[in-house]
């Protein structure tokens, strides 16, 4: 995709902005101070994150692939996901999930790219992250399994190992 003219998909002038690990410890911080002890933090990734969402210009979707044969050519009918144009969009497919999230699930949820997570009390977070990925379901926006990480006061979030104390 570096060679290739995914890149020229993306035609913005501004720039994404992710939920980055300060935005989540200032909505820990902001649930704690609101009365909410105990707070868990559960995790979850798409599946297939930009595979889903098909190019509207076929044509920058070309790549060469050189192989023992020689050189081919081949087209993606998606956004390779290394590509900026794909990470825009993504960005604003999560914006999305989170304010509906929000608003429909009521949970507490950021996302980074197509990572999500979100904060609870222990006794309600199990219900909250079962509840948001029943809701990406349903959006046809599943979940990795196997990323999944259920409501717990210590877990890693963007490569950082995180602790939640009772102690605001």
């Amino acid at each position: 995709w570096r060679r290739g003219r995914q890149n020229s998909a993306a035609r913005v002038k501004d720039r994404p902005s992710p939920h980055v690990l300060e935005h989540v410890i200032a909505g820990l911080c902001y649930l704690a101070s609101h009365g909410m002890p105990d707070l868990h933090l559960w995790i979850h990734d798409h599946d297939g994150a930009s595979r889903k969402h098909t190019l509207l210009e076929l044509n920058v979707g070309f790549m060469i692939l050189t192989t023992s044969l020689g050189p081919t050519i081949w087209r993606h009918n998606v956004m390779p996901f290394g590509a900026t144009a794909a990470v825009w969009a993504y960005n604003m497919v999560g914006d999305a999930l989170v304010v509906l999230g929000r608003m429909l699930v009521a949970c507490m949820c950021w996302h980074y790219v197509d990572g999500h997570s979100g904060a609870e009390t222990a006794s309600t977070a199990m219900s909250s992250s079962t509840s948001f990925e029943r809701l990406n379901n349903i959006l046809r926006a599943m979940m990795k399994p196997s990323k999944r990480k259920p409501p717990s006061q210590a877990q890693t979030l963007l490569g950082v190992d995180n602790v939640i104390g009772n102690d605001w």
